[in-house]
């Protein structure tokens, strides 16, 4: 008797740390879901005249710095500029064709 109920409490330990390890895996993929997208979202909530002055300057700083082809010395900062101008939605086809082929592969 005293050891089924062992055997019982066993297998509901098991399914406790089962679903504390899906509901830990579930959180850490939403966060990442969402951390992924705050830059994005903190731009669009941007009032239209500002975030267009802000990416006139980042793209003028990108043809400055990374048109020519970068030295090594700057490419993680062109790579970094190029990603952050693409979540711009002003980023149009000339913008895109620059910043692309500087940022990382996915």
């Amino acid at each position: 008797m005293l050891g089924h109920a062992r055997e019982r409490v066993g297998i509901r330990r098991a399914r406790v740390r089962r679903l504390a390890f899906l509901l830990a895996v579930t959180t850490a993929i939403a966060a990442w879901f969402w951390l992924a997208g705050a830059e994005q979202r903190a731009l669009s909530e941007l009032p239209l005249g500002d975030r267009r002055d802000i990416y006139a300057r980042e793209l003028a700083n990108l043809r400055a710095l990374c048109a020519p082809p970068a030295n090594s010395d700057l490419s993680e900062r062109c790579r970094q500029q190029a990603e952050f101008v693409l979540e711009f939605p002003e980023c149009d086809t000339a913008c895109q064709e620059l910043a692309g082929p500087l940022r990382s592969p996915r």
